[in-house]
């Protein structure tokens, strides 16, 4: 450490926390994820038409979601609990997904998981949680440990990602 610098701070528990969700949560992603279109195609049936409805869905339903989440995320009390709502619908619907039996349910159960990312990504996002959560001198720490899990995920690397 060099003079004048700070001294490390320790990451506040709420971010240590908060770190080791999103990157548990990252990690089931991309394991389940990659799978669903040969689990649409060769195990459900369904064809090129399920495969775009599902992301198209999926994708637009998270969106929405974010319009008005965006705006609840302005109040510091519903962060906290959209977050954990955001997850908790993730966790729940990923398991069903394996026992689904038409196309149609997964891309309903997809589509159910992605309004739970839309919950969760604005209190998260633009710093609003880690920002609250932190010291100014801790930010950047903080930041990398929420962000790890998209960098240690599980299969290769893909452009765009």
């Amino acid at each position: 450490m060099h003079r004048g610098a700070a001294p490390s701070s320790p990451l506040p528990r709420q971010v240590k926390l908060f770190g080791w969700v999103s990157l548990l949560n990252d990690f089931a992603s991309e394991m389940i994820y990659p799978l669903l279109p040969a689990f649409i195609t060769g195990v459900l049936g369904g064809g090129a038409q399920a495969l775009g409805a599902l992301d198209g869905a999926a994708e637009f339903a998270a969106a929405f979601v974010k319009l008005g989440a965006g705006r609840l995320a302005d109040r510091a009390r519903l962060r906290g609990p959209m977050i954990v709502l955001g997850y908790f619908i993730a966790v729940v619907v990923r398991p069903v997904i394996a026992v689904t039996g038409a196309a149609w349910q997964v891309i309903g159960l997809r589509v159910v998981d992605r309004l739970g990312k839309g919950l969760r990504t604005p209190p998260r996002g633009g710093g609003t949680l880690l920002d609250c959560s932190a010291a100014w001198i801790t930010r950047a720490r903080c930041w990398g440990r929420s962000s790890l899990g998209g960098y240690l995920r599980p299969g290769p690397r893909t452009c765009g990602r």
